[in-house]
């Protein structure tokens, strides 16, 4: 019997990286898809809701999440349409992608934008996102935050590391009270479930 050795070891990796690249495509391929359904008006808009971020339309197509770049709300200022919107939708999806593989307890999920038309569409596949399953953060611009789970303090802190962001406090609008320490942008959001380990991050795009 042999142990593996460097070349294994290699060749896993190999195939693992193929396997990504295989699944990102096809991810990309969808993506493309969904874009092409909603302009050519197959596809409702979702009710109205706060998850994945405030503000425009959202779309639920085939376990994806696709967010038109239209009327995002930022701390209570509307970014309207046009550049604005795309540069918003484009620092979500940097910030996405730069965090992801790089914390084991934070899961980041495939994500792109599509423009097509003069219209970009921020897409990324669903988390078990609810209303309930928000840890850390807020959804609601800083009128009240969570800070209720270690497992989800501990990745923020792991994202401000990251980030070189300083820990510092942060003050509920809708209470005045004053928590510390904060490691991340407190309009971050950490989602995590009861029997999870991992987190799911939505408006990483503040970091």
């Amino acid at each position: 019997h042999y142990g593996r050795g460097p070349r294994d070891a290699l060749q896993e990796q190999l195939d693992a990286d193929k396997a990504y690249l295989d699944l990102y495509n096809d991810f990309l391929k969808l993506a493309e898809s969904g874009v092409k359904m909603i302009l050519e008006g197959k596809v409702r808009p979702c009710p109205p809701m706060l998850a994945y971020g405030s503000g425009g339309e959202k779309y639920i197509i085939g376990g994806l999440m696709f967010r038109k770049a239209w009327n995002w709300e930022i701390l209570n200022q509307n970014v309207g349409e046009g550049d604005s919107a795309f540069k918003v939708a484009g620092h979500e999806l940097k910030a996405l992608q730069f965090v992801q593989g790089k914390i084991d307890t934070l899961l980041a999920p495939l994500s792109c934008t599509v423009d097509l038309f003069g219209i970009r569409y921020l897409v990324q596949s669903i988390a078990p996102i609810e209303s309930d399953t928000l840890a850390y953060g807020s959804w609601t611009d800083g009128l009240v935050y969570e800070n209720r789970d270690p497992l989800a303090a501990e990745c923020a802190k792991a994202v401000a590391q990251l980030c070189n962001i300083k820990e510092h406090a942060v003050i509920e609008r809708l209470t005045d009270r004053k928590i510390e320490p904060f490691y991340t942008p407190g309009t971050l959001e950490f989602h995590k479930r009861e029997d999870d380990y991992v987190c799911y991050p939505v408006s990483f795009g503040r970091l």
